[in-house]
């Protein structure tokens, strides 16, 4: 069903499809961790994607938890943060989320093929303010561990402290550009012994 789903939209995106097939011979598995779920993904030369049931040795693995996964879906370059485990080529994970970002699927409307129209709400809307929860979480969290390691453990320095460094280091690097100029012009003037 996905296989279908996701060749029906390639069918549709000519530029989806030839990044595609530039994957073609390169393999991903994405898997939800703490589940037996894992869906292989092999492109062809022809740009769509076959999903065999097992794949010995994938170029790319990426696995983590649902609502990690789909926000990788619409921003393929939160892989670099650590949101969800790769293993393997960096590039071919990253090639496959952006292709994946790219199509337009609608999930919700495809869902309800499976559940119905009420329930593919439901779900959707449960997927939704549970990604919107996440980032909030997330950004609530980065803020604490930012704000204790420059408040608590002065781990950190703030931006005025930083800035005010940054400009005694410019007054430094000025006061001894001066001092080497007059040094020269000393040395210039005595005699050489």
């Amino acid at each position: 069903m996905l296989e279908i789903l996701i060749n029906q939209a390639l069918a549709l995106d000519e530029v989806a499809q030839q990044s595609m097939a530039k994957l073609a011979g390169k393999t991903l598995l994405i898997q939800i961790e703490g589940t037996p779920l894992a869906w292989f993904f092999a492109p062809q030369a022809d740009g769509f994607l076959q999903m065999p049931a097992q794949i010995e040795y994938p170029d790319a693995t990426i696995s983590g938890m649902p609502f990690s996964l789909l926000r990788l879906l619409s921003e393929p370059t939160l892989l670099t943060t650590g949101i969800a485990s790769l293993h393997g080529e960096m590039q071919v994970a990253q090639s496959f989320m952006t292709i994946f970002a790219q199509l337009q699927i609608d999930w919700e409307e495809q869902l309800s093929l499976l559940v119905g129209d009420v329930a593919a709400h439901h779900i959707g809307n449960v997927a939704r303010n549970a990604q919107q929860y996440t980032q909030q979480t997330a950004q609530t969290w980065q803020q604490n561990i930012v704000e204790y390691l420059q408040e608590e453990n002065r781990f950190l320095l703030t931006q005025p402290e930083l800035t005010l460094f940054c400009n005694e280091v410019d007054g430094l690097r000025s006061d001894v550009a001066r001092l080497e100029k007059r040094l020269e012009r000393l040395l210039m003037k005595s005699p050489v012994h």
